[in-house]
């Protein structure tokens, strides 16, 4: 089980779109602080064929503002990760599977474009150990489709790429410094920059 905090565009007074939807979301929630979407999940870990699997079921309940404005209540999501080490060279890739299905609590017309229906994708995945506390990971999101609540066609997601450094603290403290480009629109100012970090309470 889990539970975050969100702030969106902390550090940002405007932005520079031609999306309504964004500048709405950005005008109604800049710099508010939400609790952010508490999820319980069921995870399993095995090795087939030299290959480790996760398996990950879990369910989603909507809690940040941006979420919320645009009626999404729940969510379902499946999870199939698999990583094949390269010998002890360190080096490692593999590929996620993913599906998620949302659910809604308000069905106004005016906001159903904005509702996810379905999300399906295979992410391919390379992680390189540097040693015990730093390593390099990088997601390429190119096979994502989606479809919304206004049109049940599926169509594929714009293209991005993850490159991070992973940095275990300590066993219960992992940080995760990234940036996230796009492969369509390759510009600095569609670049996003975080910082994920998993703290374990238990």
């Amino acid at each position: 089980a889990g539970i975050g905090v969100q702030t969106l565009a902390p550090f940002q007074n405007s932005i520079d779109t031609e999306s309504a939807r964004a500048q709405r979301e950005f005008d109604r929630n800049q710099g508010d602080v939400d609790v952010f979407d508490p999820f319980v999940s069921y995870r399993h870990m095995n090795k087939v064929f030299d290959v480790q699997t996760i398996v990950t079921i879990g369910l989603t309940q909507f809690t940040a503002g941006n979420m919320r404005d645009n009626g999404y209540q729940n969510s379902t999501w499946l999870n199939l990760d698999t990583m094949y080490d390269v010998g002890t060279s360190g080096l490692s890739f593999g590929a996620r599977l993913s599906y998620s299905k949302f659910f809604y609590d308000n069905n106004d017309p005016s906001i159903l474009q904005n509702q996810l229906d379905q999300v399906a994708a295979i992410e391919p995945q390379v992680e390189y150990i540097i040693n015990d506390t730093f390593n390099l990971r990088t997601v390429f999101r190119t096979f994502a489709y989606q479809n919304n609540n206004a049109d049940n066609t599926m169509e594929r997601r714009p293209s991005t790429q993850d490159v991070g450094l992973g940095i275990s603290v300590t066993r219960d403290l992992f940080l995760f410094p990234n940036f996230q480009f796009s492969y369509d629109d390759p510009r600095i100012e569609n670049t996003n920059v975080g910082l994920v970090a998993n703290i374990n309470m238990f």
